[in-house]
């Protein structure tokens, strides 16, 4: 019995040595996978500990408990944007800002074709037009093989970019036009059509044919105009050059044989201008699809040339995109000549930046209460002697009191009017011609006037109303102190207006030498009387 029983035992131990060995086999087979649970059976005992840990959820004042309770702890930081900057931005040919004796160029140094007379009031060339329109001109008198590149102009306001595709334009139609549209111009205000038309009336011999297409023509005289005697230059507004368009089928405009398709004052024409217009100009100019193969590149000789100007080009690589240039070539105003770009551009969100005022302004900042600001506008009109003022607004209510308490003040010194939404046609064009050709005149505006028109030796421009952006700031100021001449600026804003826009033309460079005015309110108590 005793040897039965230790056998049994001997057995016992042979069969739980033979388990034990079986199962340190499986550990050792699936030892990462046990080890992996138990790890996450530790941190899942570790969790519910520190949520257990965690302060009850706050009751709000009516018994509720708060649906959401954040554990944890997060941080949310801005990331800094990414800025992207073309090439041909990059590699810019540049030409000096200013404008005087040291930087202008003699007429002979570019050679104009015979049937193109310079006007008496024409003595010297501009940095911008010396630089660009040797280009143009060389390309006009030797076609590229190719389709020619694109241009891109930024500079100053009134600096002489109009001159840079007038010229050209009128080279290509040349002495003895046909019935070929040659050109379509665009820009994206009725005052700046008729401005254009005229300038290419001070260097047309009277062969080229120009048409201005606008709302302050009638549309069924435009059409008859088309049809019965074809123009060799279009310049017209986005709106209207479309309506003229899709007025039948096919188009009363041929553009297949477009040579120049420019854009002024191209930073205005919105960020929809593809979807409105463009495309459908694009389309029935042709040539200006994607290269896929040799017949692509052939058909493409004949898409038109894209001149596309402004003071304040944007840089972004989004809204250049949108205009679809092809290999542009850039020309920008610089404090050097003859350099690219490599710095500062990044600063600022277009091209021009910081060089985009011309250096015969100068710029004045006048703090007071704003109560106060009718009054000290007239002071400063008065005070200076001023023979045109032109005067930026936002609104029509400041408009019109404006208007009321200048024309109270100043009886018998100037006149006081204001251009309005409400005119239209001629009557914008009569006071135009009116602040033109008479002296001690003071015109009260919105920004309709801020871009690319040009009136007669504004005096001075004031900005009774701050301007939201530099861009907006630029334009404003370039309706004085243009093509060289001595020009006056005067903003006009209470404390705290006065700290954003400092900060703003700071940042963008265009503080210069500034100069900074407060005037205290004992200073109105005279004209209060009154």
């Amino acid at each position: 019995m005793k040897r039965k029983s230790k056998q049994i035992e001997n057995d016992e131990d042979m069969e739980t040595e033979e388990i034990n060995e079986e199962v340190t086999e499986e550990v050792e087979e699936n030892g990462v996978e046990n080890g992996d649970l138990i790890e996450d059976e530790e941190d899942e005992k570790m969790e519910t500990e520190e949520v257990e840990e965690e302060k009850p959820a706050k009751v709000e004042e009516n018994g509720e408990r708060e649906l959401f309770k954040v554990l944890g702890k997060q941080e949310m930081k801005n990331l800094e944007a990414l800025k992207v900057t073309s090439s041909w931005v990059q590699h810019a040919t540049t030409f000096s800002a200013t404008i005087d004796q040291t930087t202008s160029e003699k007429l002979s140094k570019i050679d104009l074709p015979e049937y193109l007379t310079v006007p008496d009031s024409i003595s010297t060339w501009f940095p911008v037009q010396y630089s660009v329109l040797p280009t143009l001109f060389k390309e006009i008198r030797c076609p590229p093989p190719l389709r020619p590149r694109d241009v891109a102009i930024a500079a100053p306001t009134g600096s002489g970019k109009t001159i840079c595709y007038v010229l050209p334009v009128l080279a290509a139609v040349g002495e003895k036009p046909s019935k070929i549209l040659h050109a379509v111009i665009l820009v994206p205000v009725q005052t700046l059509v008729t401005q254009i038309v005229e300038e290419f009336g001070r260097w047309n011999s009277g062969n080229a044919k120009i048409l201005a297409l606008s709302g302050a023509n009638d549309f069924e005289k435009e059409a008859r105009h088309i049809a019965q005697d074809p123009p060799n230059v279009i310049v017209a507004t986005p709106a209207r050059l479309v309506q003229h368009l899709t007025a039948s089928i096919p188009p009363p405009i041929d553009l297949s044989r477009l040579r120049f398709l420019i854009v002024d004052e191209a930073d205005r024409m919105g960020k929809l201008m593809r979807e409105e217009w463009l495309e459908l100009v694009e389309f029935l100019c042709g040539g200006m699809e994607r290269v896929a193969c040799l017949n692509d590149i052939i058909r493409q000789r004949r898409a038109p040339q894209k001149i596309v100007l402004s003071a304040t080009l944007s840089k972004d690589v989004e809204e250049l995109h949108l205009w679809n240039l092809f290999k542009p070539k850039l020309f920008s105003a610089s404090a050097t000549k003859a350099k690219d770009i490599t710095s500062g551009i990044a600063q600022v969100d277009h091209i021009s930046g910081r060089l985009a005022l011309p250096s015969s302004i100068s710029h004045r900042l006048i703090t007071s209460d704003p109560k106060f600001h009718p009054l000290a506008v007239y002071q400063q009109i008065s005070r200076n002697k001023f023979n045109r003022t032109l005067i930026f607004v936002n609104e029509v209510s400041s408009s019109n009191r404006l208007a009321h308490v200048l024309k109270e003040l100043c009886k018998g010194e100037f006149e006081v009017d204001y251009f309005t939404a409400q005119l239209f046609g001629k009557r914008r064009y009569k006071m135009l011609e009116k602040f033109n050709k008479n002296t001690n005149r003071v015109l009260i505006c919105s920004d309709v006037l801020a871009r690319g028109t040009d009136l007669n030796r504004v005096d001075c421009v004031i900005n009774y109303n701050l301007p939201s952006d530099d861009k907006l700031f630029v334009h404003r100021a370039g309706r004085t102190g243009r093509a060289g001449q001595e020009g006056y600026v005067i903003s006009v804003g209470d404390k705290e207006t006065k700290r954003l826009f400092v900060k703003m033309l700071k940042v963008t460079k265009l503080w210069g030498d500034t100069v900074e005015e407060q005037m205290e309110d004992y200073l109105f108590e005279k004209d209060m009387d009154r």
